[in-house]
């Protein structure tokens, strides 16, 4: 008993989720799969699994949002008396000593510094590389993918849930510059291994050479994590230049990438620019269906 609830979040999940909450599903204590309006084809396997393997599934019947669907299980986890919880994606695959690993580095840093977050090492399923995070000068990442997290729960009581304004998108950058902000560090987990998938990603090729690859994500997805990212940097850009600079310029470099090598150009641009002006409004909320 290693008082871990782990939360999961679906949506329209692909067959390989059951694969990989089963993966997960026997490391930890608890386990909680909260689902954000999938279709019922979609559904319906996570039913069955939640029968099979004993973990407790959330319907909330629409698409509330990733941010929204955390904090429900986060909710469930102190309703079951966790002391942390782990968080995961639906496409996320676990190494068999993920939860293992982060407690053990949770337990040899806790005593030295305020920990909110112990990150494990993602390695990306389609390239096998490792996504380096950014580095703060205490040592660990700046900010945290959600998916691979663990948290003791007593983070959310002191620093507050995950703001459901946001929607998706940007979700984790924001929890982090806050714990940051109150005093809390963020610790990197070396031997955690976890597999991400970064939306749908292919690569464009010219005269047989990769030269990048393209999430593709989708229009409603292009609004959020436009608007979102800039919301941040006027939160937080006074304390983080470096970092609000990193992440607004990165903007550009999406929407080129979104001109040369992706569908629905038009939408996406169109959304991309609605984002920005919302952003400038403050405007928060569900503004585009997902």
């Amino acid at each position: 008993m290693n008082h871990v609830c782990g939360i999961i979040v679906t949506f329209n999940p692909a067959p390989g989720t059951v694969e990989n909450i089963g993966r997960i599903s026997s490391q930890l204590e608890w386990l909680v799969v909260v689902d954000n309006g999938s279709q019922a084809n979609t559904l319906e396997p996570i039913r069955e699994a939640s029968a099979r393997l004993g973990f407790t599934l959330l319907e909330l019947h629409r698409n509330l949002g990733i941010a929204a669907a955390l904090n429900r299980g986060v909710e469930r986890a102190r309703n079951l008396q966790a002391q942390w919880v782990a968080l995961f994606d639906q496409d996320s695959s676990s190494e068999p000593n993920l939860i293992e690993s982060l407690l053990d580095t949770y337990t040899k840093e806790a005593p030295s510094s305020k920990v909110a977050i112990v990150s494990a090492k993602h390695l990306r399923c389609d390239t096998q590389a490792w996504m380096r995070p950014v580095f703060a000068i205490d040592g660990g990442p700046l900010v945290a993918i959600t998916s691979g997290s663990l948290m003791p729960l007593s983070v959310f009581t002191e620093c507050g849930l995950f703001e459901e304004d946001f929607i998706i998108d940007r979700v984790d950058e924001e929890y982090c510059l806050r714990v940051r902000t109150l005093g809390y560090t963020i610790v990197h987990c070396d031997q955690g291994i976890l597999w991400v998938t970064l939306g749908n990603p292919r690569p464009f090729q010219l005269f047989g050479k990769t030269l990048f690859r393209a999430t593709h994500y989708s229009p409603g997805r292009r609004y959020y994590n436009t608007r979102n990212r800039l919301i941040i940097a006027k939160r937080y850009w006074r304390l983080y230049p470096r970092w609000c600079y990193w992440t607004v310029s990165g903007l550009a470099k999406e929407l080129a990438i979104v001109l040369i090598a992706e569908k629905q150009r038009g939408l996406k641009i169109r959304n991309t620019i609605l984002g920005i002006r919302d952003a400038l409004l403050n405007r928060m909320g569900m503004m585009i269906p997902l």
